[in-house]
């Protein structure tokens, strides 16, 4: 923090520990906490919350989701872990976990190619996506997929107000 970090992602600590998120984002501010939450699809077609410590599957608790809902997190990494590292894999119904929900998605995991990162940017919920290691086996590729996606009609930019001070009115 006092190096000028800007912004905090957290994932275990929502696990272990999410009183301690509400302390932080208090210090801090909502607008610097990012939730990071591996998400899957299980046999059955439910949605559950993987934790890599433990290497177990939950459903996303109450503690977090109120978190979400008092506005103390200000965005959701929202990782598709089973499909990380695989071409056009991203599953789009781990959204449905967050739906109604007023809070920013970023998105991870089998994001690879132009059309399924339009097809995100397109849902109003998704601010943001993040491709891995795709990009460092090409050559190029950083530029390549930017000259693909600078012609795509992709949505204007909303922005969010997650800020923690309209709580304290």
């Amino acid at each position: 923090i006092r190096s000028g970090v800007e912004r905090v992602c957290v994932d275990l600590l929502l696990h272990n520990n999410p009183n301690e998120v509400k302390n932080i984002a208090n210090r801090l501010g909502a607008q610097a906490i990012i939730g990071s939450l591996p998400i899957g699809i299980d046999e059955n077609g439910e949605t559950y919350w993987y934790n890599y410590n433990s290497q177990s599957k939950c459903k996303v608790n109450n503690e977090v989701l109120s978190l979400i809902n008092e506005g103390l997190i200000s965005e959701l990494l929202l990782i598709d872990w089973e499909n990380e590292g695989f071409d056009e894999a991203f599953d789009f119904r781990i959204l449905k976990l967050f739906e109604g929900q007023d809070i920013p998605l970023i998105l991870f995991g089998g994001l690879t190619t132009e059309n399924l990162i339009k097809k995100a940017l397109n849902l109003p919920t998704v601010v943001s996506s993040v491709i891995g290691n795709k990009l460092n086996y090409t050559e190029h590729a950083v530029q390549a997929l930017k000259n693909e996606l600078k012609s795509s009609p992709i949505r204007s930019a909303y922005y969010h107000d997650r800020s923690i001070f309209k709580h304290y009115d």
